[in-house]
């Protein structure tokens, strides 16, 4: 059978209990991808479909900071951004490291959550052993219910609950001077009108966000079930 899109995938996650799947997210080159349930985080490989790197949260920072709910990646994939039920951003530092031994499993009891992979490093024409960690770097408190995140490129994008949209650092800085409310916008259904109107909708706020570098704008799925497009003028 032909896939014009590619052929389908089933992800299977190794953990005893039963769990549901909340989020899934890729790179931008769809090599990688994160796959979340409530208390564990997953990296998996998109070619061939392989688990690399499994973290499960402990039961301190699900009481303290919440389950998981959305996750975003950097463009370098060097780190990964998960944001909780409880308002949190969680960073965390997406490490590649060679194992001195074992193969395809845990170097060590205290540890069973390592998988191995064999990666082609063309340069070379090896292929050496390799194992991606997951080390949590920061913590930031956002403060209220957390409705999606984008990659803007040097900075994140947060929408929240209460018609607000965060712009936060890679390193866990809020960006305070340049918090948005969707409420004080202006908006024209025509992009060759010079007639704008204000939104007045209090209770609205952001279901869904995600930047277009094509576009060099925001896409944005409002709370009443509208979208529309926030054009970012300068960075």
């Amino acid at each position: 059978m032909y896939f014009p899109i590619g052929s389908f995938r089933s992800l299977s996650i190794p953990i005893e209990e039963s769990y549901d799947i909340i989020f899934i997210r890729t790179t931008r080159d769809r090599l990688k991808l994160v796959v979340l349930t409530p208390t564990v985080i997953t990296v998996w490989l998109s070619k061939p479909s392989t688990l690399v790197g499994l973290i499960r949260r402990s039961e301190n920072s699900i009481a303290t900071h919440g389950h998981n709910v959305y996750a975003e990646w950097r463009n370098d994939t060097q780190k990964l951004v998960v944001s909780t039920e409880k308002g949190y951003v969680i960073y965390y530092k997406v490490v590649i490291d060679k194992p001195k031994g074992s193969f395809f499993g845990s170097i060590s009891d205290e540890d069973p959550c390592e998988y191995l992979i064999r990666v082609n490093t063309e340069a070379q024409f090896e292929f050496p052993l390799v194992r991606i960690k997951l080390i949590q770097d920061n913590v930031l408190q956002i403060g209220s219910n957390i409705q999606g995140l984008a990659n803007l490129g040097p900075d994140l994008l947060v929408a929240d609950d209460k018609g607000f949209l965060y712009r936060i650092s890679w390193d866990g800085l809020l960006h305070q001077q340049l918090t948005l409310s969707i409420n004080t916008l202006s908006y024209t259904t025509s992009l060759s009108s010079d007639r704008v109107f204000k939104l007045h909708k209090p209770d609205l706020y952001a279901k869904y966000i995600e930047f277009s570098p094509l576009l060099n704008g925001i896409g944005i799925i409002f709370s009443d079930g509208t979208s529309g497009l926030i054009i970012c003028e300068t960075s």
